[in-house]
């Protein structure tokens, strides 16, 4: 009789023991396909340009204009490399702004005859490179 309830003690303890590893199997492989899919969305998130996450609706007249925005900003998209040469670490006021209709080329000669007009409001590393005759100011890879 003690050697039928030390079986089944045995047997109840397996069971429990294989019911617990299970549950927690299944749980491990849904929390490892949420953090899977999370991790695609956020993969998919980064390669998503920020002009289109702020618009609710692909295609709706808002988000075109947000891209076209972003395409052309008022500085072509150089803002970043106008303030690194500038003095004052800021767009100077006077600095034209990218017309529409404008390429890329056009905007930049523009900007180099504004610049060497202002050479004042530029650091002097950049000098050089505004007074040569080489191509417009290209943005430099750091």
């Amino acid at each position: 009789m003690k050697t039928l309830q030390i079986n089944l003690a045995a047997v109840a303890a397996l069971l429990l023991t294989s019911l617990s590893v299970s549950a927690q199997t299944s749980d491990s492989k849904s929390n490892s396909t949420q953090r899977v899919e999370e991790k695609q969305k956020i993969t998919l998130l980064n390669e998503i340009p920020a002009a289109s996450k702020n618009s609710s609706t692909v295609g709706s007249p808002a988000s075109t204009t947000t891209r076209n925005s972003a395409r052309t900003s008022e500085y072509f998209g150089m803002e970043k490399k106008i303030i690194e040469w500038s003095i004052a670490g800021e767009i100077p006021a006077s600095l034209p702004k990218h017309i529409e209709g404008q390429t890329k080329e056009q905007y930049n000669a523009i900007l180099k005859d504004w610049a060497k007009n202002n050479l004042s409001l530029i650091k002097k590393e950049y000098h050089a490179q505004i007074l040569s005759d080489e191509k417009p100011i290209k943005k430099v890879n750091k």
